[in-house]
């Protein structure tokens, strides 16, 4: 590693507590008995999005909440646009 890396946001993501259905017409499915859930938490404007739950809803949110996040996150707006909020 090169530079200095800061710490900027946590996503925890729990994966749940499921199994594999393999017969019937359901075979391949998971039957969840406690679904998945993520929330993200930014270290700079100390702000959280979600929790959301479910597997898909989940994988959504994980593919995209740094960017979401990343467009309404005051910290990391300049100081101009601070200020004028």
């Amino acid at each position: 590693m090169t530079g200095r890396q800061t710490l900027t946001g946590a996503l925890a993501v729990d994966l749940g507590d499921g199994r594999e259905i393999r017969h019937g017409q359901r075979a391949g499915h998971i039957h969840y008995t406690r679904q998945p859930r993520a929330v993200y938490t930014c270290l700079l404007c100390h702000q959280q999005e979600g929790p959301v739950t479910g597997a898909e809803t989940v994988q959504r949110f994980v593919d995209s909440v740094r960017t979401i996040h990343a467009a309404r996150c005051t910290a990391a707006a300049p100081t101009t646009e601070r200020q004028a909020a």
